[in-house]
């Protein structure tokens, strides 16, 4: 199968360390936490104005892509599925030059020696060009999308977050869940 594979908070904990930072943010500014808990997308998530959003992003999301680490067993669980005949492809909404640059440093660092596509908000083209399978990502409006337009998804996400519910849409909370539900897909193909 053709796997494709989303960076921030999936394979980088990106998405944990963006909610940390918010809270603390948050806090700093005397205020008492997300408006929105259910929300992933901090624009969206707490009623900051638009200065302080863009401040909070400034000090941080460079950092943050920096220093994230490997979300647990997501290396492992990739590696394996290489080695057992899956193409695996990286499809990320990345797509500042910094982002990238940071985005190829990190991924020789961590040895995850897959292609990358930057996809700037249009994941079902690239996943569509690639003829994926089955894509793993945490974000509700990509799967979403993606799901709705009959591709396979993997929704990563830990409660209380967004969750898509639909036919082919399979809810996992870590790679060891993605791990089988892959096998699972697997065996069913054939």
């Amino acid at each position: 199968m053709n796997i494709g594979i989303d960076l921030d908070g999936v394979i980088f904990n990106t998405e944990e360390m963006f909610r940390a930072c918010a809270e603390l943010y948050d806090f700093s500014l005397g205020l008492s936490g997300p408006s929105c808990p259910k929300e992933m997308k901090i624009n969206r998530r707490y009623s900051w104005s638009k200065e302080d959003f863009r401040d909070f992003y400034t000090k941080n999301l460079f950092t943050i892509l920096e220093k994230a680490p490997l979300v647990p067993l997501a290396k492992e669980v990739v590696d394996a599925l290489k080695k057992e005949g899956h193409e695996i492809f990286f499809v990320t909404s990345r797509s500042l030059p910094r982002e990238k640059e940071i985005t190829y440093q990190r991924l020789k660092e961590e040895n995850l020696n897959y292609p990358v596509h930057f996809s700037t908000g249009d994941k079902f083209s690239t996943c569509k060009d690639l003829q994926i399978d089955v894509m793993i990502d945490d974000y509700y409006e990509y799967i979403d999308a993606l799901s709705k337009a009959g591709i396979r998804c993997i929704q990563i996400t830990p409660p209380p977050l967004k969750e898509v519910h639909r036919k082919n849409v399979t809810i996992c909370r870590n790679w060891g869940e993605v791990y089988r539900a892959i096998q699972n897909f697997s065996q069913n193909k054939k």
